[in-house]
């Protein structure tokens, strides 16, 4: 695998995934180059970002021309008068710099400019010329200064000392330290991973003191604030969902790749081997599991007794009904349980392998053969995932705990 600055400048958001995703792979990989692990720290001058660099990332990133040309109006209609002894000449037209105190200049600053820049390459002499190029380019551009005294690099584990000696000079940068962060998150897990996070939890602790006390529920007699940890578990089963819908993305195909090539991770046992991250995905890919349903259309994506389709019932408990009886015909589609010349359950079919109240809650459901299946949140009216309803549906199932209870039972 050879990394190419290429693939990595085309990467959307979840930069924190793939950043992890990649310095795992430098730890594990054994080719002969290697790769480098690059992390810039930008100067961040408000007054030495160009014009025409905004005027383009904005575009980029999707804003449509009025509204472009509106920002670009806000930050460049503006002159600077010039005495030359004592007389007024022609002033002089700037075409870069946010003014100070403008509180738009901010969010155009915050928008254009990464908080954190890493950059990724296969450590080869020429690549690392590229990279540099891409550097220099990037800076003429912005009008921003790459501050090499703040800037490190990270090389693969077995990876020539030589090598990384000729281009820590090349680069002008230090070795990267093991503390180093990354939008606030620890590049390189040690295996006692709280001692990682253990400056996070401090200073949560020094914000909020006895935490655990308001997050109690009102009907306890606590101030009702939400469980921190049970929240981080919903925030996670929303990047899990994201995994199984946003098949396009390229974070998505990163992980794919290292964990379940050619897998449907709603049917199979995924390892949680991994990243720090993937397995804490891992842990919401189960609450998918319990939780999802199909909005059934055509039929032929939807397996009967493999997938949540059917209101009230999961795979499981569709399963426990022929268990005992037969095999389970795992390889049966819902588009089998229709007839598709009235567009209509075959209900003599239907009553082969289902219950009579499951048979009655199919007939509910209307088939729509031209369109496709839709995976639903059966925990929300509209069907729409949401961490709120998440976040009550863990709570609840940790409360329906007996070690739980005993703590209810104290207030």
């Amino acid at each position: 695998m050879e990394l190419t600055m290429v693939q990595l400048l085309d990467l959307p958001g979840d930069n924190t995934i793939v950043a992890h995703e990649i310095v795992k792979y430098m730890k594990n990989t054994k080719a002969y180059y290697g790769a480098v692990a690059v992390k810039l720290d930008m100067s961040k001058a408000f007054d030495r970002m160009e014009w025409s660099f905004i005027n383009e990332i904005l575009l980029k990133l999707g804003f449509c021309d009025k509204w472009c040309q509106l920002v670009n109006q806000c930050i460049s209609t503006t002159t600077i008068p010039i005495l030359l002894n004592g007389s007024p000449i022609q002033a002089m037209i700037p075409t870069r710099g946010l003014r100070q105190g403008d509180s738009l200049s901010p969010y155009i600053f915050i928008i254009c400019m990464e908080d954190d820049c890493i950059l990724f390459s296969t450590a080869k002499r020429s690549y690392i010329e590229s990279l540099q190029k891409v550097i220099y380019k990037f800076c003429e551009a912005s009008g921003q200064i790459i501050n090499l005294n703040k800037s490190s690099i990270h090389f693969s584990k077995r990876l020539n000392e030589g090598i990384k000696i000729d281009i820590c000079k090349m680069m002008g940068m230090k070795t990267m330290p093991l503390d180093e962060k990354y939008l606030g998150i620890n590049l390189f897990m040690r295996k006692g991973k709280n001692k990682c996070f253990k400056n996070i939890h401090e200073k949560m602790q020094t914000r909020i003191q006895n935490w655990q006390a308001v997050s109690i529920p009102k009907r306890w007699g606590g101030l009702g604030f939400k469980n921190l940890k049970i929240f981080n578990e919903a925030m996670i089963t929303k990047l899990a969902w994201r995994l199984i819908n946003e098949k396009d993305k390229k974070w998505v195909a990163i992980l794919e790749a290292n964990y379940f090539r050619n897998e449907n991770i709603l049917h199979e046992d995924i390892s949680d081997k991994g990243t720090v991250i993937w397995k804490s995905i891992s842990k919401g890919i189960g609450w998918i599991k319990k939780y999802h349903t199909w909005l059934i259309g055509d039929g032929k994506s939807v397996y009967a007794f493999r997938d949540n389709w059917i209101n009230g019932y999961n795979a499981q408990q569709i399963q426990e009904n022929l268990s005992q009886n037969e095999d389970i015909p795992y390889h049966m589609k819902v588009v089998e349980f229709i007839d598709l010349n009235t567009r209509k359950w075959n209900i003599s079919l239907l009553q082969e392998f289902f219950t009579q109240d499951q048979v009655e809650k199919i007939l509910n459901i209307i088939p729509f053969t031209q369109h496709e299946e839709k995976m639903t949140w059966s925990l929300t009216t509209n069907g729409m995932f949401s961490v709120n309803s998440t976040y009550k549906a863990i709570l609840c199932h940790n409360n329906q705990n007996p070690k739980n209870k005993e703590e209810e039972a104290k207030f």
